[in-house]
């Protein structure tokens, strides 16, 4: 029986049995294919791959060319490709493209190709394929970051950051006012040679090797130094020369770190030159006189040395008097004067004046040549001389002789004509004439206005001033002789000034004083005016607030702790206004005044029950903004106008002793309080559900609502005419609560 089952088992398994066999014979193949490949890989690979072919140029730029060419083929497999340029190898890649980078622009090149296997095989090189680079044509960046790095007073050090470019940046041109001053190869670069504390601008262009240059950089203004050391003081001052009237100098050069631009020259303490060298002259000194000197130097930003030791030098005496005046004559005759004339003297340094005799007898003295010797007596003989004198008063021998008889004058001048006004402005009338003629000479005018003599004059013309504005006047002129003599007056001239057109000067020194937080008093100095100034008109935040005839105005009314701007202008009689003056920036005080309150009710000591009204009195300065009400500290109302009362239930608290306060605040947040004491009796408060009014809500509380149950009576709370399931709701709610020991 187990054999029939054994049989019968394995006629059912044939084809596990042969799928078995099957894979044992697999198994076997396959170890004998990895024996063989075996047999086969010990033999050497000494076959390279094929030559590569197509080489061709696949894109190039300014420093690249990118190759590419047809794949190589291997007995195995072919591992990669060399390169070589111009003969020499430059590179290895395991595709069939490469880019040679780091070439020279518009420059060519010969490249060949090789290929390799993993056994280092390599191919024969391909067939030559020459390409070239393009032209550079982009510029480098712009240079950035240009800085100044340091001065002296006559360099400027800049540096920037190095510009990129495609291919090199060879360079940069540096510009100092729009001119190329340096090209170099750094980012650095010191500006020599330059001026004292000036100021130059700088910009920056890169450049490279073909000559692309970018465009230039942000400007930058660079300073040199100022100069702030003075030069040493002169030395080893001597005198080289003198004369009556003058000193000469020099002295050692001063030296300076820049350069020294002269010298100052004091004498006695006073500047009297500034000369560019080591020397001077002082002129017109007195004759004989003495002086100290001291010298100072100077650079080309004032920078001034101390000053030299004193030095004392004198110019020489005066010893030599004038010569003898000549031509002694007569420029008039009259009844009472007559007046002499003479051809000047000379003198080696100066004549100071003349001495004039009448017979023998000093008269006078005159500064010039001429003299007019008064109070005569007409129709006399004198004789005059006249000798000239110099500073140090050498006097010179008398002139000759000159004998004259006085006149006697009768004869009136002529009267002037042409009389008109050659100038106007609205204060001033400036007339003219034609000069009268005298037989013996006109001595002056007499001008008339209104028929009043308001001026002499010696003159054609003269100048009326202080006059009122756009206001007609009428002037006369008449014409009078040394004798006394006077002509008739001129025709009339009617005439006026002009209208005022000019505005007065801007006032100046605007300024606040005594602010007050409602108030700022304002002053300023007096503006100037062609004619008058009447008024001054004051604006506040560019509005006018008022005109006075003062210097000063108090702007009231103002709100505390507040900024104005204010400025001036000033008003002539012709309304002519002044440009406003500089703003005034001006505030008022703050406001730290308190407000006062008082409360009126309830009274201190009172006793208080149910609803009381509470009411207080307050007020401030400037700006009551509130009052607030505190009944033990705890706010319970804040009322911010007047009347500051309200009503307050005082069953809010318990009975005893409470304090009320009431304090106010004004807009500035100043506050001030007042307080009352008072004593709180209220009853106890009701209770709803409390029915027999023993302050309790109980049994007896229900037995009297349910003794009324369904019908109207005590229990109802609802007021709808019977006592039900809600007015029972409401009482077991409040069942429970005990007023009876309300304190």
């Amino acid at each position: 029986m187990r054999y029939v089952q054994r049989s019968r088992l394995h006629g059912q398994l044939p084809f596990v049995v042969h799928l078995s066999e099957l894979v044992i014979a697999l198994a076997i193949m396959a170890a004998g294919q990895n024996i063989w490949a075996a047999v086969v890989r010990a033999a050497p690979d000494i076959s390279p791959p094929s030559v590569p072919t197509g080489l061709s140029l696949a894109g190039r730029s300014a420093t690249t060319i990118d190759l590419s060419w047809t794949a190589s083929t291997d007995d195995t497999a072919v591992t990669g490709y060399h390169v070589y340029r111009d003969g020499s190898s430059i590179g290895s890649t395991a595709t069939n493209s490469f880019s040679d980078s780091g070439l020279t622009p518009n420059s060519g090149y010969n490249y060949t190709v090789s290929a390799y296997d993993a056994a280092t095989n390599e191919s024969a090189q391909s067939s030559g394929f020459s390409a070239s680079t393009l032209a550079d044509s982009l510029p480098p960046s712009v240079p950035a970051n240009l800085h100044q790095t340091g001065q002296t007073t006559s360099t400027v050090s800049i540096a920037w950051n190095a510009s990129s470019d495609n291919v090199a940046t060879t360079g940069y041109d540096i510009y100092r006012n729009g001119f190329l001053v340096r090209t170099q190869a750094g980012t650095s670069f010191t500006d020599t040679g330059l001026a004292v504390f000036s100021g130059y601008s700088y910009n920056i262009t890169a450049h490279d090797a073909v000559g692309n240059t970018s465009n230039l950089s942000s400007t930058l203004v660079g300073n040199t130094a100022p100069d702030t050391t003075a030069p040493t003081a002169p030395d080893n001052i001597i005198e080289t020369g003198q004369t009556i009237t003058s000193v000469s100098l020099s002295w050692d050069v001063a030296t300076d770190d820049v350069g020294v631009s002269g010298y100052h020259v004091y004498r006695d303490g006073s500047l009297v030159g500034s000369p560019g060298g080591t020397s001077f002259t002082d002129t017109g000194l007195g004759v004989g006189s003495s002086h100290t000197y001291n010298i100072s130097a100077y650079d080309a930003a004032n920078n001034t040395s101390a000053q030299s030791a004193p030095f004392s030098a004198n110019s020489s005496t005066d010893t030599t008097p004038p010569t003898i005046p000549s031509s002694l004559l007569t420029t008039s005759v009259l009844d009472t004067s007559i007046g002499l004339s003479w051809t000047a003297s000379t003198d080696d340094v100066a004549v100071t004046g003349y001495k004039i005799y009448r017979d023998g007898s000093l008269v006078g003295t005159s500064p010039s040549a001429s003299f007019i010797d008064t109070g005569l007596s007409p129709v006399t003989n004198y004789s005059y001389t006249v000798k000239a004198y110099d500073a140090a008063n050498n006097t010179s021998t008398a002139s000759a002789a000159l004998p004259v008889q006085t006149a006697f004058d009768t004869t009136v001048p002529s009267t002037p004509t042409g009389l008109l006004a050659t100038t106007r402005t609205d204060t001033t009338i400036t007339l003219g004439w034609t000069a009268a003629t005298d037989n013996v000479g006109v001595s002056g005018y007499d001008v008339y206005r209104g028929g009043t003599l308001i001026t002499t004059t010696s003159g054609t013309n003269y100048t009326d001033t202080g006059l009122s504005v756009n206001t007609a006047y009428t002037y006369r002129v008449r014409a009078h002789d040394a004798s006394g003599n006077n002509s008739p007056q001129s025709a009339p001239l009617n005439t006026s000034t002009l209208a005022d057109l000019i505005a007065p000067t801007t006032p100046t020194g605007l300024a606040a004083s005594g602010q007050t937080t409602t108030a700022i008093t304002l002053s300023w100095n007096a503006a100037s005016d062609d004619v008058a100034v009447t008024n001054y008109k004051l604006y506040r935040n560019g509005v006018a607030v008022t005109t006075t005839a003062s210097l000063s105005y108090t702007d009231s009314g103002r709100r505390y702790n507040t900024s104005y701007n204010y400025t001036i202008t000033a008003l002539d009689a012709a309304n002519n206004e002044s440009p406003a003056s500089t703003v005034l920036p001006a505030s008022t005080l703050p406001d730290t005044v308190a407000p006062t309150v008082a409360l009126s009710a309830p009274s201190d000591g009172q006793t208080i029950q149910l609803t009381i009204p509470i009411a207080a009195t307050a007020s401030d300065d400037l700006d009551l903004n509130r009052v607030e009400f505190y009944v033990d500290s705890t706010l319970i109302q804040t009322i911010t106008t007047a009347p500051f009362t309200f009503n307050w239930n005082s069953y809010a608290v318990h009975n005893g002793s409470h304090i009320i306060s009431a304090k106010a605040y004004d807009a500035s947040g100043n506050f001030s309080s007042h307080s009352v004491t008072v004593s709180e009796t209220n009853p106890p408060p009701a209770i709803i559900g409390d029915l027999n009014s023993d302050h309790k809500v109980n049994i007896y509380d229900l037995s009297i609502l349910l003794s009324h149950w369904n019908k109207s009576g005590a229990g109802d709370f609802n007021n709808n005419g019977k006592v039900d399931i809600f007015d029972l709701s409401t009482l077991l709610s409040r069942f429970g609560q005990d007023n009876s020991g309300y304190q």
